[in-house]
């Protein structure tokens, strides 16, 4: 995604603004502004932010163009500032994010799910007709999902750290109930193999302790055509009842470029070009 110049060119033209006067809201040249346009300079993370700030790029706009400069995801905007936000709202906003996205409530209950994931999830059927308060555990031990997913022990363990965080310190897996338990008694029945597998990432995974809002773990993702390379960013949005949005940032260009053919329904270009 080498065309990040263009991206950027295009949002300024849609919102109307000259070089000159854009550069001049930046605090930049405008000769600057248009060697970058022109993909002749790649301008610095901190003003390649002012410029999408200025043009109030969305976030999906952002990442792509961050992502396609080579520089470092930025994590989403979730009104961290205060975390208060309603839980019908919540879902709302999660529903509608352009990335995938999933809201979690502090039993790792699956709340709302956007449409772009779960499209990554192969469950498009789901996105008109969701499931309602089904564990993150119970989807993401699904073999279907768990095969799509290349760091599939780190991710869970992930979930697992957070769910710890609210048992007690003496909690062993047979007595830390529902949905671990129910899971635990559906994977040993059906899928031995995943059982013995959650059950080793269950022993090896602490209690989480730092913060969550502004937590950053990896997803590592088999599409049809590559690999997406995910920095998923936790953040509350209600401290209250305890809601968090797990987002997925593409970690790079390629990632953009794949999970972009993947929500569209295209087929990967670089297996076209293999035909």
């Amino acid at each position: 995604m080498d065309a990040w110049n263009d991206e950027l060119r295009s949002i300024r033209e849609r919102r109307g603004m000259s070089r000159d006067e854009l550069a001049e809201r930046c605090g930049l040249s405008a000769h600057s502004l248009r060697s970058y346009e022109l993909g002749r300079r790649r301008p610095t993370r901190d003003h390649l932010l002012d410029l999408l700030r200025c043009l109030t790029a969305d976030e999906r706009s952002r990442s792509i163009i961050l992502a396609g400069a080579g520089l470092a995801p930025e994590a989403p905007v979730d009104r961290f500032r205060e975390p208060n936000v309603p839980p019908r709202e919540a879902a709302r906003l999660i529903r509608h994010r352009p990335l995938p996205a999933v809201l979690l409530n502090d039993r790792t209950e699956v709340l709302a799910v956007s449409g772009a994931a779960w499209r990554l999830f192969g469950m498009p059927e789901y996105e008109a007709n969701p499931p309602k308060h089904r564990s993150a555990l119970t989807e993401i031990t699904f073999r279907a999902i768990a095969a799509r997913v290349q760091n599939w022990d780190e991710v869970i363990g992930q979930i697992l750290q957070f769910l710890k965080a609210g048992l007690p310190a003496d909690h062993s897996i047979e007595s830390a109930g529902t949905p671990i338990t129910t899971i635990v008694r559906k994977l040993a029945a059906a899928d031995p193999s995943m059982w013995e597998r959650f059950v080793r990432v269950w022993r090896a995974s602490p209690p989480f302790r730092g913060r969550m809002t502004g937590h950053t773990y990896p997803g590592v993702w088999s599409v049809p055509g590559g690999t997406i390379r995910f920095n998923v960013f936790v953040g509350c949005l209600n401290t209250e009842v305890g809601l968090y949005a797990h987002t997925m940032v593409p970690a790079d260009a390629q990632s953009h470029l794949l999970l972009d053919e993947l929500l569209a329904g295209r087929p990967s270009r670089r297996r076209a070009r293999r035909r």
